[in-house]
């Protein structure tokens, strides 16, 4: 009889335990993918239109993102372990 008081207590302790460090890795990752956000932003840019100033200016350039590359390489760092 023993044994299973001891049972009943350690499930729900052992369930306790697995749920805090989950809550935790995914509060680990979502503030790591916040931090790359804020560090990294992607900005959109565009299109300059021939004859608006710049070097060149009938050269023009495509609108496009950047910052990219720099915030996926941050992203692929953050895992759920702490």
């Amino acid at each position: 009889m023993k044994r299973r008081g001891q049972l009943v207590l350690a499930i729900p302790a052992a369930l306790l335990t697995a749920s805090l460090l989950w809550i935790g890795g995914e509060m680990h990752y979502r503030n790591c993918l916040q931090s790359a956000e804020l560090h990294h932003p992607v900005r959109y840019v565009a299109a300059r239109e021939p004859g608006i100033g710049g070097p060149n200016p009938y050269l023009s350039i495509p609108a496009h993102f950047t910052g990219r590359e720099e915030r996926n390489e941050a992203i692929s760092t953050c895992s759920r372990w702490p």
